[in-house]
C-alpha cells in the first residue's frame, strides 16, 4: 500500500506483512502523533527536573557565600565543587531539553506537511538516541516514555526504509545529530552563564582574609 494511503489508513504497512505480523499497527500519522506527545511529556518533566536543580543551586550558593563571609575556606570550596557538579548536570538538563525541542519541531512538521520519509525522520531519531540513556539517568521514572518513543519512531522509521527498499544513511543522519547536539550545548553554557551567577572562590576569600586581618 503507497505511504499516502497509509499516512492515516490502519491497514498494515509492509514491514509487518513481511515479519508475519498480523496485528493491525496503527497509522503513520497517529503513531507519530502519539511520539509528539511522549517529547511534550519528557521535555515537560526535565523542565521540572531544571527548576529543582536551579532551586538547589541557589541553596548551595547561599552556603559558597556564607562560608566566604565567615572566611570558611574549607566549607567554601567544598560547596563550590558541589555547586560545579550540579550546573554540569543543569548544562546536560538543558542541551536535553534543546534537543527535545527540535524533535518536537521535526515531528511538528512532518505531521503538518505529512511529507514523510526515513531520510526526514533519521536525524531525530538519532538525536533522542544520543541523550537517552542521559535523561533516563536525570529521569529514572521516564524510562518507559523514553522506550516507548524510541520503539514508536524506530517502527516508523523501519517501516518507511522498506517501504522504499532502501537502508536508511545513519552516517548523514548522526551527522546532523551531531551538529544539533553542537549548537544545544552552546545555547546550554550560555543560558547556565545567565541564570546561575559564578563565584570568584579564591578572590572572594583573599578579601575575607584581609578584611579580617585589618
Amino acid at each position: 500500500m503507497p505511504l499516502s494511503d497509509r499516512w492515516e489508513s490502519n491497514n498494515k504497512g509492509i514491514i509487518n506483512r513481511i515479519a508475519g505480523n498480523f496485528r493491525r499497527e496503527p497509522p503513520l500519522k497517529v503513531r507519530l502523533q502519539a511520539a509528539l506527545r511522549e517529547v511534550k511529556v519528557l521535555s515537560s518533566q526535565l523542565s521540572n527536573a531544571l527548576l529543582r536543580i536551579e532551586n538547589r543551586d541557589r541553596n548551595i550558593f547561599s552556603q559558597v557565600i556564607n562560608s566566604i563571609k565567615k572566611g570558611d575556606k574549607e566549607h567554601a570550596t567544598m560547596y563550590a565543587n558541589e555547586l560545579s557538579e550540579l550546573r554540569k548536570l543543569g548544562k546536560f538538563v538543558s542541551q536535553a531539553q534543546l534537543a527535545l525541542e527540535y524533535i518536537t519541531l521535526r515531528l511538528e512538521t512532518l505531521l503538518t506537511l505529512g511529507e514523510l520519509t526515513a531520510g526526514s525522520l533519521a536525524p531525530a531519531v538519532s538525536v533522542l538516541r544520543e541523550i537517552e540513556f542521559q535523561v533516563v539517568e536525570v529521569l529514572p521514572e521516564a524510562k518507559g516514555n523514553v522506550e516507548d518513543l524510541f520503539g514508536t519512531l524506530n517502527s516508523v522509521l523501519a517501516e518507511l526504509s522498506a517501504d522504499t527498499g532502501t537502508e536508511v544513511n545513519f552516517e548523514i543522519a548522526n551527522s546532523e545529530a551531531r551538529k544539533i547536539l553542537d549548537e544545544a550545548e552552546i545555547v546550554a553554557e550560555g543560558r547556565m552563564r545567565e541564570s546561575f551567577p559564578e563565584v570568584p572562590l579564591e578572590l572572594e576569600v583573599k578579601d575575607v582574609d584581609e578584611e579580617l586581618t585589618t
